[in-house]
This record gives C-alpha cells, sequence and structure tokens, in this order.
C-alpha cells in the first residue's frame, strides 16, 4: 500500500493532537436517543500460526519445508495485521469524543491546523458503514484535500462479515488496500485482501482459509511474481508448500517427505 512515511507522521501528529484536545472539550450532545455504533475492530480475525508455534524444530535440512512453511505462515499474518491495523489507526478520529447525530448519521470532525478530518457511520440495515475524510491543507506540507476519501468500510453488527477499502493520499477513485472478511466460528472463517499498485492495474492477493483442522493460505503476486500456496492440517500433523506448481511436504513429525506418501 503506498502510504508514505511523510503522510504517517502527519496523521500521527494530527491524531495526537486532536485527542489531547478533545479531552479538553465537552462532549458533543447528540440529537437523538439512539446509541452511537461502537468503534470496530478492523482486524476481526487473524491467521491461527499456533499449530506452528507449539513445534520444535531445528534449523536442519530435515526440517527445511516445515520450518520454510512456518516462515511464511508468520510473515502472512504479519502482513494482514500490519495493512488492517491501519485502519484500526483511523478509528482513533474517533475514540476521545462524542459524535453529531443528523439524518441517520453519526459524525466524528475535527479541524486542527487548516485541515478537517471528518469521520461518518450510518447504519444501512445488516451493519454499519464507516467513511473518513480529510478536507484543508497537510499543516507540515501544504497539500489540500477536497474532501477526500481516505477510508470505507462496512462490519455486520454481529462482525460475522465486513470490508475495508483504504486510499492513497493522491486519489479515492481506487483503493489500494481492500480487506474482507468473513467469520462463522472460531473454526471456520476466511481473511483476504488485495494491493493494488497505484497508476497501475496490477495487484497482490493474500487469502487465508480455515476450515476446523484445515488451514490454508494462498498468495499471488505478493512474494514475487509465483502463486504459493500452504496447506497444513492440525490433526494429522502434515502439510505442504506450493510455489508455482512445485509442491514439498511434510509428515507428522515435521520431517520432509514424499507428497505422494501423503496423498497431497
Amino acid at each position: 500500500m503506498k502510504l508514505t512515511k511523510r503522510l504517517s507522521q502527519t496523521l500521527s501528529a494530527i491524531l495526537i493532537a486532536f485527542l489531547f484536545l478533545s479531552a479538553c472539550s465537552d462532549d458533543t450532545v447528540s440529537d437523538t436517543d439512539m446509541d452511537e455504533p461502537e468503534l470496530p475492530e478492523t482486524s476481526p480475525a487473524e491467521v491461527d500460526v499456533s499449530y506452528f508455534e507449539d513445534s520444535d524444530t531445528e534449523p536442519t535440512e530435515e526440517y527445511q519445508t516445515f520450518n520454510m512453511a512456518e516462515a511464511y505462515a508468520q510473515s502472512s499474518n504479519g502482513i494482514l495485521s500490519s495493512y488492517a491495523g491501519i485502519g484500526q489507526f483511523y478509528m482513533g478520529f474517533g475514540a476521545n469524543d462524542d459524535p453529531d447525530f443528523s439524518n441517520g448519521v453519526w459524525t466524528w470532525e475535527y479541524t486542527i491546523e487548516g485541515l478537517t478530518i471528518r469521520m461518518t457511520a450510518e447504519d444501512i440495515g445488516p451493519g454499519i458503514e464507516w467513511n473518513l475524510y480529510f478536507d484543508g491543507s497537510d499543516p507540515e506540507t501544504g497539500q489540500t484535500w477536497d474532501n477526500q476519501r481516505f477510508m470505507y468500510g462496512f462490519a455486520a453488527h454481529d462482525n460475522s462479515n465486513g470490508e475495508w477499502a483504504f486510499y492513497s493520499e493522491e486519489s479515492d477513485s481506487q483503493p489500494v488496500l481492500f480487506y474482507e472478511w468473513e467469520y462463522f466460528s472460531n473454526d471456520d472463517y476466511k481473511i483476504e485482501f488485495t494491493l493494488s499498485d497505484e497508476g497501475s492495474s496490477e495487484t497482490s492477493q493474500l487469502t487465508y482459509l480455515k476450515e476446523g483442522a484445515e488451514h490454508t493460505i494462498e498468495s499471488n503476486g505478493l512474494y514475487g511474481n509465483s502463486i504459493t500456496v500452504l496447506y497444513w492440517n492440525t490433526d494429522s500433523g502434515t502439510g505442504y508448500l506450493d510455489e508455482d506448481g512445485d509442491r514439498m511436504c511434510w509428515n507428522n513429525q515435521y520431517v520432509n517427505t514424499s507428497c505422494t506418501e501423503l496423498g497431497y
């Protein structure tokens, strides 16, 4: 995602400033008896890597495939968590103040040094739609935005499904990161995100699917140009790592083994 260091630093400074101002100000009185929505978790699920963390392998050749798989699983979990964390950062803009309510929309709004940050939430039936906009000038660089959307999101009331889209500082015509999830239970859920290269049609994707004991991580274009699939089964203790059709397997002792023997 093209979120520049300069923009990140600016956002952090703005967030700290308005949280301080909010703590010193009176709460806004809502014009309705409706309860405002709770700020959602933007990463409600993560890759379950406990299978790898519970193992006790050595960095030797016989465990090479399993160790590579663990590194891939941990890396994928870190990528999902870090990118979804951007949304949690944005949610901080509504953390310490009460919103106004009008025409079915809750609005948090702050103006600091010429930059107005506005976050909205609207109940659209099955869940809450969230948007965050910038309007005005960056106090550090003078860059201007005209009510530009930086984030869009939807979360079901029970958080069973949702999606988040994040936009660059240049345009909100196409998200540079799109994250979505479906959650049925602790043992049955799916996470997927798409990372777009701003200014081109190229995308990278990462998907994690948990179905009971079966776990699958698939990436396309995220690690070079390859399609990588990692599968493991916590009941059998076995799994495989596949890169563009080149498949390597491990047995329930985490040792390299023939995929044919395992039926993979």
